[in-house]
């Protein structure tokens, strides 16, 4: 497998994660309260809890595509790496 072809996958995998967390985001938005005021209270309380459960497979969805972010980071060096330097063209007056 060519790098090309492994950066290829690694773009695609994270366009499919960057969905996956706008989706997760949006799910959250719609599935929990958003005016938690008073800790003090059960109800409260219990707003809080069910917020973390929406919010912690969001994080976790958020850290896996950065870790893809970097895999393609890391392929773009290496791919740069394989790359010959660019030649130094000296000028020869006359030639």
């Amino acid at each position: 497998m060519t790098t090309q072809e492994i950066l290829t996958q690694a773009k695609e995998a994270a366009q499919r994660k960057k969905s996956e967390i706008i989706e997760a985001k949006k799910e959250s938005w719609e599935n929990t309260e958003h005016a938690i005021t008073n800790l003090w209270t059960s109800d409260g309380f219990e707003a809080l809890a069910e917020l973390s459960q929406y919010v912690n497979p969001v994080t976790d969805k958020i850290i896996d595509y950065e870790e893809q972010e970097h895999r393609i980071h890391s392929c773009r060096k290496r791919q740069n790496i394989h790359c010959p330097p660019p030649r130094r063209l000296s000028y020869v007056p006359g030639a």
